[in-house]
C-alpha cells in the first residue's frame, strides 16, 4: 500500500503550492483557480480582444482575449459576462461554454472557454483599474489567425479555444456552438 502524505506549501490569492509526498517521492503540485478565455463576437462575428498592461510580466503589455478567474461559488456563463464587462465594457445576451480544458499533475487548472453573441454596452468597474485595459480591438477570425503566425499576439492556452473556433468558421459552421444552448 502507498504511504501519501500532503502538505501545503504556500496558498496566496491566485496560486497554492502542494508537496506530496508518495512513497518517500516528493512531488510538487501547483493548484490555480479556474479560470476562463471569453470570446466575444460581435455583430460582424468580429472576436473582441484587448491590449492589456501586465506590469509584472517581462513585455509590459500585450494583446489577448478576454480571460479572467471564476469567483467563490460563480458559474462560468456569469464570470464570462462579468469579465466582459470589467475589461470591454459589454454583456452578452447569448453565452455558451463550449469547451473545457484541465491539468493535473505538476499544474492543475481548469480553463472554461466561452463564446458570446448579442453583445449590448454595459460597463462594471474593473478592479484591476481602468488603465489596465489601454486598448479594445475588434477582428476577423482570420486577421488573429495571422497575429498568432507572425506572433504578435502570444501563443498561450487560451489560443485553444480560438482553434475551436477557426475550425467551425472554416467549416462555415459558427452558429453550431449556439444550436445545443439555451443562455
Amino acid at each position: 500500500m502507498r504511504k501519501i502524505k500532503d502538505k501545503l506549501v504556500y496558498s496566496g490569492k491566485f496560486v497554492k503550492v502542494k508537496e506530496s509526498t508518495i512513497d518517500h517521492y516528493v512531488w510538487e503540485k501547483v493548484f490555480l483557480p479556474d479560470s476562463l478565455v471569453v470570446f466575444p463576437l460581435d455583430s460582424e462575428n468580429k472576436i473582441v480582444i484587448i491590449e492589456e498592461l501586465r506590469p509584472h510580466e517581462n513585455t509590459p503589455s500585450r494583446l489577448k482575449f478576454i480571460t479572467g478567474h471564476l469567483d467563490e461559488g460563480e458559474d462560468v456563463l456569469t464570470s464570462a459576462n462579468r469579465e466582459m464587462m470589467e475589461e470591454v465594457g459589454l454583456r452578452a445576451d447569448k453565452l455558451v461554454e463550449f469547451y473545457k480544458h484541465e491539468s493535473s499533475g505538476t499544474l492543475n487548472s481548469k480553463f472554461h472557454f466561452v463564446l458570446a453573441k448579442n453583445l449590448s454596452p454595459k460597463k462594471i468597474p474593473n478592479p484591476d483599474g481602468e488603465e489596465t485595459i489601454s486598448r479594445i480591438l475588434h477582428l476577423t477570425i482570420p486577421e488573429i489567425e495571422q497575429m498568432l503566425a507572425r506572433n504578435e499576439l502570444n501563443w498561450t492556452l487560451s489560443t485553444l479555444g480560438f482553434f475551436k473556433i477557426l475550425q467551425k468558421f472554416k467549416e462555415g459552421k459558427i452558429e453550431d456552438f449556439f444550436k445545443a444552448s439555451h443562455t
